[in-house]
């Protein structure tokens, strides 16, 4: 049994939503605001720098952190971070992150798994459409496996009409036989990580806040 990770939306969890909000660097003693790398896909990122992030006011503190920048990881507290390396994950790069609230600045770590793992989808099974833009539905299609997609994928018009045309998920289905991991993540068709029952089972065990589970069978986009 495997479960979509999903980050708690609870106020009485995370108090507000997201919970780090801004980034800054300093530079002469003042505060420059900053952007957040974006890592790349399917290789380790090399030479990135982050900034400091900066949690809202209203936020709460929890092991794992809901932040505007999502696309660059999973931004987990020590503790958990601890427990993530006992298990089998995915490919991934550890980025130590300063996070301050309310003045105090403390370390967390933004795991970056980049590699998609296509692999783990079961293609025959699970549901797919065509969209522009970033939501804008053309229609579905079918795919019999991850050769076809990427095939698919190359054939594709990607400028049409100047509106980016790409494939996206709207059921998945994984490959039970092929995983290997306990956490692993999947990208392109769609943005989710997926994790263990057994992992699922520590996270509770232990009290890991900030994140909630959906069964992956009943994870579908409307």
């Amino acid at each position: 049994m495997y479960y979509v990770l999903k980050y708690s939306t609870s106020p009485d969890v995370v108090g507000i939503v997201p919970q780090c909000h801004r980034a800054y660097t300093l530079k002469g003693g003042r505060r420059l605001g900053a952007d957040v790398p974006f890592l790349p896909i399917g290789e380790p990122a090399s030479n990135v720098h982050f900034p400091i992030y900066l949690m809202h006011p209203k936020a709460k503190q929890t092991d794992v952190l809901n932040t505007i920048y999502s696309y660059s990881g999973i931004l987990v507290s020590e503790r958990l971070k601890n427990i993530l390396q006992q298990f089998q994950i995915s490919d991934y790069q550890i980025f130590p992150i300063t996070v301050e609230h309310y003045g105090n600045q403390k370390q967390y770590y933004l795991f970056n798994f980049y590699q998609p793992r296509l692999d783990y989808i079961l293609f025959e099974e699970s549901d797919f459409y065509i969209a522009k833009g970033l939501a804008n539905k053309v229609g579905d299609i079918k795919l019999s496996s991850l050769q076809e997609y990427l095939e698919i994928r190359e054939k594709i018009n990607l400028d049409l009409e100047d509106v980016r045309t790409t494939i996206k998920m709207s059921k998945l289905v994984l490959n039970y036989k092929y995983i290997k991991n306990d956490l692993f993540r999947l990208t392109h068709l769609i943005s989710i990580y997926i994790v263990s029952k057994s992992m699922k089972n520590i996270f509770i065990e232990q009290g890991i806040t900030g994140v909630d589970f959906l069964p992956a069978n009943q994870f579908k986009i409307k």
